[in-house]
């Protein structure tokens, strides 16, 4: 699953446009929820119909091919609960990153050792400084060599060596950088341990464009020391490819830094507190996506949640997770003939609402099949990989809210 990316904004603020929900309306209601198997032989056949909404506030009704058609806010029944509140998404979607800056209160072998890292990455980005002034990426270059302190020590991400070059864009030359990285961990007595996996390269000026940042420091799991997440973006805008940004949350443990093991599979990109907790919860990457075939980004459907739980772990598919995901699919318009192939990048936006709703990948298929030729205009938008996401079930079926 891929996350698109513009390459004139910083990372943090292009990944909060890229998932940034647009709305979308429900048509159908499914009983059952289902799993994140793929095929559809788990889950029962349903029809969506593109129907609009309804005006009775508490009613179903039956449509002409027999599907139910959700009417909109009903009043709850015997055992069921309103849905709980969910925040939106912040414009600065990190979590302590800023305030984990300060060395005050920190034991002073770690911040000698800091301080040491500190003065490297000075020395480090000499060769592309000049390139800094204008580039998108200048926040988190500077970043690099920055203690964050934590419980236990201090997360950082280490500068390496550095290079300006000269390329070619569009037939003339430009200037170009890079500067190495890599995650290590200042422990309390000082000494830096240097991940032998989390390692790579920035890159800024013109040409393809590589950048890292930190994104959460938190005691996911209660043990007294602090987890880290941070995520990466890369892609050549000047070759076609798409930007792409993917993230990890790390734990030092046994002396050395592992992938934090309650969440191997959460991105941290985007780190905000949905439900109120005073705790972090992760919005991931959409698994439904297609390519942009006009330039280098990715179309996604609404980002799914990550919640997490008092055991450290992460839920994707609790109350809170429903309901922020559910509010990414409760506006939609009805599907017209022409939507596929002239979605303005939404049609994996409507893929995903569809399947949450309960239509079945071969409904769907067969709808998109029929409403988009293949010798249609595409608008930009990739036909095959509209089908392919189609194919994607759902992590769960979203429900009609009740009020």
């Amino acid at each position: 699953m891929n996350v698109s990316r513009s390459s004139a904004r910083t990372l943090t603020a292009s990944i909060a446009l890229v998932i940034a929900i647009a709305h979308c309306k429900p048509s159908t209601n499914s009983s059952a929820s289902g799993s994140s198997s793929s095929g559809d032989s788990t889950q029962p056949t349903s029809s969506v119909v593109d129907s609009g909404s309804l005006s009775e506030p508490d009613a179903t009704a039956p449509a002409a091919d027999g599907a139910v058609v959700a009417s909109g806010p009903r009043r709850c029944g015997a055992g069921e609960q309103p849905p709980p509140r969910v925040a939106e998404i912040p414009d600065a979607p990190q979590w302590r990153v800023s305030e984990t800056a300060s060395s005050a209160g920190q034991p002073a072998p770690v911040v000698r050792a800091c301080e040491g890292l500190a003065t490297r990455a000075t020395a480090a980005r000499r060769p592309i400084e000049a390139l800094l002034e204008n580039s998108s990426s200048r926040e988190q270059v500077l970043d690099l060599g920055r203690c964050h302190y934590v419980a236990g020590g201090a997360w950082v991400l280490e500068a390496g060596r550095a290079r300006a070059r000269t390329i070619r864009v569009e037939g003339s030359s430009q200037r170009a950088g890079d500067i190495e990285w890599t995650v290590a961990f200042v422990k309390p007595d000082g000494a830096i341990v240097r991940s032998t996996r989390e390692r790579g390269s920035m890159t800024v000026g013109a040409g393809e464009v590589r950048s890292v940042a930190w994104t959460m420091f938190h005691d996911l799991d209660r043990t007294g020391a602090a987890e880290a997440g941070f995520s990466t973006s890369g892609g050549n805008p000047e070759r076609g490819d798409a930007m792409q940004s993917r993230g990890k949350i790390l734990a030092f443990v046994s002396d050395a830094i592992a992938v934090y093991a309650q969440a191997q599979d959460i991105d941290p990109t985007v780190v905000f507190d949905a439900d109120g907790d005073g705790d972090p919860d992760i919005a991931t990457p959409s698994r439904y996506h297609a390519a942009n075939t006009c330039g280098p980004a990715i179309f996604e459907g609404p980002a799914e949640l990550a919640v997490l739980e008092s055991n450290g772990s992460f839920s994707l598919d609790g109350a809170v997770s429903r309901e922020f995901v559910r509010k990414a699919c409760e506006n939609y318009e009805r599907t017209p003939a022409n939507f596929w192939g002239d979605s303005g990048g939404e049609a994996p936006h409507r893929v995903a609402c569809l399947r949450y709703w309960g239509m079945s990948a071969t409904d769907l298929a067969r709808m998109i099949e029929r409403d988009w030729t293949a010798d249609g205009d595409d608008h930009c938008n990739d036909r095959r990989g509209t089908l392919d996401a189609a194919r994607v079930d759902p992590r769960f079926r979203l429900t009609p809210a009740c009020r």
